[in-house]
């Protein structure tokens, strides 16, 4: 764990800020800095408090995310559909 982060979660908060911290050298300016800023807080701040608490938190999010549960239709129900005509224009 680096700075209370798993380091896999680390790494990809490394490349998501050098990321935008390019963007914020490309296009430069006082919003810009600000912006890189605020960004930061909000990807780094969360991670740290969230795996605080649990340091496998990471694993379980990505199970959920990825996991093939989230694709299956189980809980759809079938609705009956009516096509109403308005109008006998044809055209």
């Amino acid at each position: 764990m680096k700075a209370g982060i798993p380091q896999q979660m680390y790494i990809l908060l490394l490349f998501l800020n050098i990321f935008a911290l390019v963007l914020a050298i490309k296009f430069f300016s006082i919003l810009s800095v600000l912006a890189f800023i605020v960004f930061v807080l909000l990807t780094v701040i969360p991670m740290y408090i969230i795996h605080s608490e649990d340091p496998d938190a990471h694993i379980v999010w990505r199970r959920v995310i990825f996991s093939s549960g989230n694709l299956n239709n189980s809980k759809t129900t079938q609705r009956k559909v009516v096509f109403i005509k308005l109008s006998s224009h044809k055209g």
